[in-house]
């Protein structure tokens, strides 16, 4: 199954099926929080931390599939129900809720795992970005070494961006 048949599938379904998708976060909350109660706090955290991390991957592949439409040809914004588009915010948003109300204080390793994973992505990007945009000109006239270099500061920046920001 490919991104696009997954996404015509959803909006196939209709209400009922968009229903279930947003609530399931939710879902995934209560069984957190039973598990919780239970006494089981370090299983209560992994599930808590799969629904952030099942949540940053929906919107990784949403802003895959934003990009692959548009280089297809494809308007994006008039072709696509605002509910599917802004379905993986809600879903970051709802894992964070879930996380902080079962587990309330500071979240220090949680934090440090989003930050590299959002490290990863943004370095990825921009890396991508750059070199989709790159003329040859950079390498005719510079060197390898130069070019090296260049793509290092970049990672570097965004690196400390990234840092200072999550």
């Amino acid at each position: 199954m490919t991104i696009p048949e997954l996404y015509d599938a959803v909006v196939s379904g209709g209400p009922a099926v968009m229903w279930l998708i947003a609530a399931a976060p939710l879902l995934l909350g209560v069984l957190a929080g039973v598990v919780f109660k239970l006494g089981l706090r370090g299983f209560s955290q992994s599930l808590c931390n799969a629904g952030i991390i099942a949540a940053l991957t929906t919107v990784a592949i949403e802003i895959a599939a934003i990009i692959y439409a548009s280089n297809h040809g494809v308007n994006v914004l008039e072709e696509t129900d605002v509910l599917i588009l802004g379905m993986p915010l809600w879903f970051v948003g709802a894992a964070f809720l879930v996380e902080h109300l079962i587990h309330p204080g500071k979240q220090e390793h949680i934090r440090a795992r989003i930050r590299s994973v959002l490290l990863v992505l943004i370095t990825i990007a921009v890396v991508f970005f750059i070199l989709g945009r790159l003329n040859m000109h950079m390498l005719i006239f510079g060197s390898i070494l130069g070019f090296i270099l260049f793509i290092a500061a970049i990672i570097g920046v965004f690196y400390w961006v990234t840092r200072k920001v999550v």
